[in-house]
């Protein structure tokens, strides 16, 4: 039996939100199937969405707004509350209990948010602006005329208001549940997640690229912003966009852009990323040293020069040219960068948006978490497990006398510290185990140093000696470090198989910083970690491919955890 509501009780917020999502399904039906008619009512459901949401926006500023003439409709509201059972009436009853007032119509409404709010993109020529009065003409046709409908106009008008309107909105509505689930409910419907992402991408580049603008005008401050983006969304296919725009757009009178990294292995990566986009046409230069870096601004003949921000130097850099300076991943931000001369811009781009100075590039122009991520479906849902061995183990060793029996401990290692990885090993190698058998994938483990990653490394091979090998290809569990570079670089590739044996992996913050693995689903903590690496791992394990699984990360130390992405 079919039970049908006798009512139906829609806010505005949520009315908004059904409106501009049917109106985009239909214009996506369109493009499946070619049926005219579908762009008809994609236009209707697309304006009335737009009508009820820019309404939203006047109502969470000032519910009187709504309204078309704002004094009469506080007159008619003291009216109402002095009726029997009206008394806490509130504004937006007047609608369903008083004919003498009217909502503010179309035009009137586009332009009060504009200027009450205001909102840029809605003020008179503005692009969206420009869209929003093409799509209202057709749909005042549509709704009171015939009229000869240009279905290729009529689409690319609604792609080409698609993304701005979802960015205004994302950024100008109060509600967190219409933000995090309307808008990527929008946004998926109608786009595949690559298209999505490219857009996604284009639009933070569009941003990044008039902020520039502003920035190294004559009238600018050099603070272009941070470009913010979760690991695993394509920051560095952000980042090569938006040097190549900015090239092609020629604001740095010929200058080359200067790329500041911290950390080498940063340089390879974007060195093969920008190898792999060759259509970008960017050509790089590594600077080794100071006199490199003098040598290569001398001869100009590079779009970019990448170089660490440990060996740079601001003094190099000539008061007469203004250079741009691109900070990339910067965990922190040298006191000597501050000496650069005022004729040169900053911007940043990074996956995390903590303990950079905002006087060193200007605030946040576009933001893409990981929190935003996870709820597009580009990257998965993840969990964090706190299981705190360290004041467990802390606590016997004290009362129990544990000292007395554990022996084997590594050098520079302290008895408690000992204790501590071995009741660690014991937990991953039961909880690894486990989720390989039922899951597959791979897991890595995060040590404070070099000694406790052998020490740990031990204490698992003396509970599975079968991990281990003196083959590294044939292990299943390895701990590695800067200090045999040979077998760290064998094992970080042959780690990234999905199919190889080795499954556990073992190593300080600094090794998995900037590493690319898609098979990880599961991360042992055994050590306090930085915010930075917090949201590297989060990252890391919300990219994991395989299918169905969520990514882990469990904390055995009992990390003092940050908000991530």
């Amino acid at each position: 039996m079919l039970y049908r509501s006798s009512s139906l009780k829609i806010g505005l917020l949520d009315n908004g939100a059904h409106s501009l999502k049917r109106g985009f399904e239909m214009w996506f039906q369109w493009k499946d199937s070619g049926d005219a008619w579908l762009l008809k009512e994609s236009v209707i459901w697309v304006h009335h969405g737009i009508e009820l949401l820019l309404k939203q926006l006047l109502v969470q500023t000032n519910e009187f707004l709504v309204f078309q003439d704002v004094n009469k409709a506080v007159e008619r509201l003291g009216i109402l509350r002095k009726k029997p059972g009206m008394e806490d009436a509130g504004v937006l009853d007047l609608f369903e209990n008083d004919d003498k007032v009217m909502s503010v119509g179309f035009r009137n409404l586009i332009e009060r948010t504009a200027i009450t709010l205001p909102i840029d993109e809605l003020s008179d020529g503005a692009f969206l602006r420009r869209k929003i009065d093409q799509l209202t003409r057709y749909r005042n046709k549509i709704v009171h005329f015939s009229v000869e409908l240009n279905v290729v106009e009529i689409s690319s008008l609604l792609s080409d208001t698609l993304n701005p309107l979802l960015s205004l909105l994302a950024e100008n509505v109060k509600d967190q549940k219409f933000v995090l689930k309307a808008i990527p409910e929008i946004r998926r419907l109608v786009q595949p997640i690559d298209s999505y992402l490219d857009s996604m991408r284009r639009e933070m580049v569009g941003s990044a690229i008039e902020a520039t603008k502003e920035a190294i005008s004559p009238e600018g401050n050099g603070k272009a912003g941070a470009v913010i983006q979760a690991v695993g969304t394509g920051l560095n296919t952000t980042l090569v966009m938006y040097m190549e725009t900015i090239l092609k757009l020629d604001f740095l009178e010929g200058n080359p852009i200067i790329l500041l990294v911290d950390r080498r292995i940063y340089i390879d990566q974007l060195l093969s990323h920008i190898l792999f986009h060759k259509e970008s046409g960017l050509s790089v230069a590594v600077a080794e040293t100071v006199e490199h870096f003098s040598q290569i601004l001398l001869e100009n003949l590079h779009d970019v020069i990448l170089w660490t921000v440990q060996s740079f130097e601001p003094d190099i850099l000539k008061r007469a040219k203004s250079y741009l300076i691109v900070l990339y991943k910067l965990c922190a931000v040298p006191n000597k960068l501050f000496s650069i001369p005022s004729n040169c811009t900053y911007i940043l781009f990074s996956n995390t948006f903590k303990k950079l100075p905002h006087e060193m590039h200007g605030g946040v122009i576009a933001n893409y978490d990981l929190r935003q991520a996870i709820s597009d479906d580009v990257l998965k849902p993840f969990s964090v497990v706190v299981r705190k061995l360290w004041p467990i183990v802390n606590r016997d060793f004290n009362q129990f006398g544990l000292k007395d029996r554990i022996s084997g401990r590594g050098k520079n290692l302290s008895d408690i510290g000992f204790a501590y990885l071995r009741a660690c090993a014991e937990f991953i190698v039961e909880n690894f185990e486990s989720r390989r058998e039922n899951l597959g994938g791979k897991a890595v483990v995060i040590v404070r140093d070099v000694v406790s990653a052998k020490c740990l490394e031990k204490c698992i091979f003396d509970i599975r000696p079968n991990w281990k090998s003196d083959e590294i290809s044939e292990r299943i569990a390895s701990a590695i470090s800067s200090a045999n570079p040979q077998d760290k670089i064998r094992f970080l590739d042959i780690f990234k198989e999905k199919d190889d044996p080795a499954s556990l992996m073992i190593g300080t913050g600094e090794i998995f910083t900037g590493y690319d693995n898609s098979f990880i689903y599961t991360v042992y903590i055994t050590c306090d970690i930085s915010n930075k690496l917090q949201n590297v791992l989060a990252g890391m394990v919300s990219r994991c491919n395989l299918v169905d699984n969520n990514g882990l990360i469990v904390d055995l130390f009992g990390v003092q955890w940050m908000t991530v992405g």
